[in-house]
């Protein structure tokens, strides 16, 4: 309750304060390399999903597609890095670029540890043996009496 009356309050003393959106109209070229950058971070994920298919089916071959992964990986972080030092956007348009970029990043890593493990898995059916290893060896470790 009292977050409510503080933002309020906050609001009826200064106001909304929209001079982000005026600098933004007021020099446009400066956010389209963002904004074109923006769009262009889909095309890594696309990248990513084509590397995949190609794997799985076998026009490529695994180190090349752990290859393809790092390169396009440090070309989703790099671009964008590379686009901001040299347009110079605003600092807090900038961070939250910077956030995407991030989370897209550790997204791509996430997605081709993944699909590299279910790569190289050798069956659909050694899945739940795989899983569960750990938990029966606690359960015989923990039905063994000490001697």
């Amino acid at each position: 309750m009292g977050l409510e009356r503080h933002l309020s309050q906050n609001l009826l003393k200064y106001g909304f304060n929209a001079g982000q959106l005026r600098f933004w109209l007021a020099h446009p070229m400066r956010a389209v390399p963002l904004l074109l950058t923006w769009v262009g971070l889909s095309w890594f994920a696309l990248v990513a999903l084509g590397v995949e298919r190609a794997g799985a089916k076998g026009l490529l071959k695994n180190h090349h597609v752990l290859w393809i992964h790092t390169l396009n990986t440090i070309g989703a972080v790099l671009v964008p890095c590379i686009i901001i030092v040299y347009w110079h956007p605003d600092l807090l348009v900038s961070l939250l670029f910077m956030l995407v970029v991030l989370t897209l990043g550790m997204k791509l890593v996430s997605y081709a540890h993944v699909n590299h493990d279910l790569r190289v898995r050798p069956s659909p059916r050694s899945l739940p043996l795989l899983l569960s290893v750990p938990t029966t060896r606690i359960r015989v470790a923990l039905t063994r009496r000490p001697s």
